[in-house]
């Protein structure tokens, strides 16, 4: 069975002796350092000696984690370098783990934050050690290609009941955090509280006795399971909260990725009770788009569109619960989660959730509910294993390429888009004029160079530039008009993502670029 850890810093005074007798406590992760902007630079955690020998002394397995916000390879080998000189020759059986958290690492495209976390963890490796990387579970599906990274120990906090099973299988879980007095799980940075974790069978299963941990294969969720993920996004994101009024959400578009690596895409903004469950099971396909549900007809909604009336015990992830007035999705092991009320505890507020209680989870109460229903459609490829898909930008050959280029023949008039597979010639005449219009736009009075060669974002995947294009709007020529402006930014995104793949430019011409677009965009 799962075995419980704790992970500790240099803000906490932990008694070893107590947790492992109180609580039996298997393993501690523990904080060796870190690299971060806000206090300079790389450093040493002052108490990782003692927090380590402390641990030795009661026989608890010893990990290591490192904090770290860097966002370039080159950054993020040099971290691992000085996470292992930082542990002076010991050497942690549960791993060294990279700590992913910093929201400029998630500003980066999923590309460019998963080659900086396999830099940091596969230069652990070379020096001999087990390496592991430890973020959110909303990160984990969202910011990062899971398949590439699960090679390593996936060490995922998501503050819940369970074990969380919408981010595949994973080997260390930090549950929230637990009080050495009372011995309860809490799920907020309570006072005295520690952070509370644990390892899964197979994950101890290694450690102990040496086995390997089997990942199995990916298949693709039922309609039930994808429509839970969806509403575990607009829980844990607080760009959605309660609105009646607003209950149809705004223009913006959101797109997430579901564990079975299913894109699902949705308006923005705010949801109602009835809403919020329609958009859940709408989006992955399971009921028809343009049905008006609200709580007086979704029970025959329902049981038109391919769901059953079930028990209230016995309940699944993914049943709709209704009440008169109110509907909810059960989400599994004892919780229930869905929109509930705005920040004013009325109908209506601010856009977004205010205060955390607007859109949110807790445990499940069977008295609250009278009736509970389930789709029993199947989903085309339900359980049917999910092939895993190529990286981005990787070439046959097994080496990373950038994901376009144009090159230029012995014809200056002849363009060929290198999308690191293959090499296609471009014959349009508009799409030419297209791609020298802003080629001349990057490089003012300059001709296009006749010299076979590749113009080129030489260091980093079109993805990881174009977000570094887009964080740098302080540079950017009548960046405030388009700030005023949120219609124009899909126009705005459109026209700098096509650009950018016809054409890469100097990386020092990029904001004058996008400035210009922007403006023009404007008018």
């Amino acid at each position: 069975m799962p075995k419980p850890l704790i992970d500790v810093s240099r803000y906490d005074e932990t008694p070893f002796s107590e947790w492992k007798s109180r609580h039996g406590i298997w393993g501690v992760i523990v904080k060796v350092g870190g690299n971060e902007r806000a206090v300079g630079g790389r450093y040493a955690d002052p108490y990782f000696s003692s927090h380590w020998d402390d641990a030795a002394a009661n026989g608890i397995n010893r990990g290591v984690y490192y904090y770290t916000d860097v966002i370039t390879v080159a950054d993020a080998r040099a971290d691992a370098d000085h996470c292992v000189s930082l542990l002076g020759g010991r050497k942690p059986d549960l791993g060294i783990y990279m700590d992913v958290e910093d929201k400029r690492q998630f500003n980066l495209s999923k590309r460019a934050l998963t080659d900086v976390i396999k830099a940091f963890c596969d230069r652990i490796e070379e020096l001999g050690y087990r390496a592991g990387l430890y973020t959110g579970g909303y990160a984990w599906n969202n910011n990062m290609y899971p398949d590439e990274l699960r090679k390593y120990v996936t060490w995922i906090a998501s503050w819940q009941e369970s074990w969380p099973t919408y981010v595949g299988e994973i080997q260390l879980w930090q549950q929230g955090t637990k009080r050495l007095s009372d011995g309860r799980v809490y799920f907020d940075d309570v006072s005295g509280a520690q952070d509370f974790d644990w390892a899964s069978d197979a994950f101890v299963r290694e450690i102990e006795q040496g086995g390997d941990i089997e990942i199995p294969r990916k298949t693709k969720l039922s309609y039930a399971l994808a429509a839970s993920e969806v509403m575990d996004h607009f829980v844990d994101h607080d760009a959605h909260g309660y609105s009646q009024p607003n209950r149809n959400g705004t223009s913006d578009v959101e797109t997430i990725t579901l564990s079975d690596g299913t894109d699902v895409s949705f308006q923005g903004g705010d949801r109602d009770c009835s809403r919020l469950v329609q958009t859940c099971y709408v989006v992955v396909g399971a009921l028809p788009k343009g049905l008006l549900v609200w709580t007086g007809n979704e029970r025959e909604t329902l049981l038109s569109n391919g769901f059953v009336q079930v028990p209230l015990d016995g309940l699944q992830r993914g049943d709709v619960l209704l009440r008169d007035g109110h509907t909810e999705l059960f989400m599994g092991d004892g919780i229930e989660a869905g929109a509930r009320r705005s920040e004013t505890h009325g109908i209506d507020g601010r856009t977004g959730d205010q205060d955390g209680g607007e859109i949110t989870r807790s445990a499940f109460v069977r008295s609250h509910w009278t009736s509970a229903y389930r789709c029993m459609k199947k989903r085309p490829g339900e359980g049917e294993p999910i092939a895993e898909p190529e990286p981005e930008g990787k070439t046959e050959g097994g080496n990373m390429a950038l994901p376009f280029f144009v090159t230029f023949d012995d014809d200056p008039t002849e363009l060929f888009c290198d999308d690191g597979f293959h090499l296609h010639s471009i014959a349009n005449p508009d799409e030419k004029k297209a791609i020298m219009d802003f080629y001349k736009l990057g490089h003012p009075g300059k001709t296009l160079d006749p010299t076979p060669k590749k113009f080129g974002i030489k260091d980093a995947p079109l993805g990881a530039r174009y977000n570094d294009v887009m964080s740098r709007g302080a540079e950017f020529r009548g960046f405030d008009r388009f700030n005023k402006h949120p219609s124009l930014r899909a126009t705005v995104t459109d026209i700098v993502r096509t650009e950018l793949a016809k054409i890469a430019i100097d990386e020092d011409m990029i904001a004058d670029v996008v400035a210009q677009k922007v403006i023009d965009a404007i008018g």
